[in-house]
């Protein structure tokens, strides 16, 4: 894949503050409509990554292009809802500051995460889970092409999780989504990619390009299969090794 066919590339990147390098020499390619998602130990700079890629944060060396006419939007670990607003409000907040509003989009991005009659509900009556919903609802109703999510199930049971996972793969499969995602369980990274970018130890850097089977259909049954289990085995490993432990 060659840059001009990437939805995003990395070449080369770094980021650095002062004399301590937070990431180095980052090359990635990501096609538009791939699901990829960041592992690594703790401080490698995943999360530094999305923030770069986000134009949130600048970085110290390299060149990052984002194909044209991407749009981004980027869920947190935190939902950061507003306490006050009911969830339409909420999801209606990106349209609201750009000046505009659009109730037939904010409904049909409910529908999308399962919060269609909970519209008029507020962040307090709502379990973890559902608010996590209304912060990809939030992100989705600003139609974006290119979707980061920073560990955003962090907070949530396994079970939950899963169910959040597979929601975010159907919505990005069914709209040709381009998903970048930070997580550090390995289950969650092999039930939701395409790819698995393994990062060393800080400074992090690229040691590993894993590619799944895109095909296969995430649901329950392949959580229990044996391709899963291989795929969460070999990232297992590749990250065990990134952490520099024995094998």
């Amino acid at each position: 894949m060659t840059a001009l066919q990437a939805a995003v590339s990395l070449q080369g990147v770094g980021l650095s503050f002062g004399a301590n390098a937070a990431v180095r020499d980052i090359s990635l390619d990501i096609r538009a409509g791939e699901i990829v998602t960041l592992v690594g130990p703790s401080g490698c700079g995943k999360s530094s990554i999305l923030r770069l890629i986000s134009g949130l944060q600048t970085h110290s060396a390299g060149e990052i292009k984002i194909a044209d006419r991407q749009t981004l939007s980027f869920v947190f670990q935190d939902a950061a809802l507003l306490p006050w607003a009911s969830v339409a409000r909420n999801v209606m907040l990106p349209l609201s500051l750009d000046g505009g509003e659009d109730p037939a989009l904010v409904e049909q991005c409910l529908a999308q995460v399962g919060l269609a009659d909970r519209r008029e509900a507020f962040p307090a009556e709502l379990s973890g889970g559902m608010r996590m919903r209304v912060s990809i609802a939030r992100a989705l109703v600003r139609r974006p092409t290119l979707l980061l999510m920073d560990e955003p199930f962090a907070a949530l049971d396994e079970l939950r999780r899963f169910d959040l996972a597979q929601q975010v793969r159907q919505i990005a499969k069914t709209s040709g989504l381009t998903v970048i995602f930070v997580t550090h369980s390995v289950f969650e990274a092999c039930f939701l990619s395409d790819r698995v970018i393994v990062l060393s130890a800080s400074p992090g850097t690229i040691v590993e390009s894993i590619s799944l089977d895109d095909d296969a259909v995430r649901s329950a049954e392949f959580r229990e299969s044996q391709a899963f289990a291989d795929a969460c085995n070999t990232v297992s490993l590749a990250l065990r090794a990134a952490a520099g432990e024995d094998l």
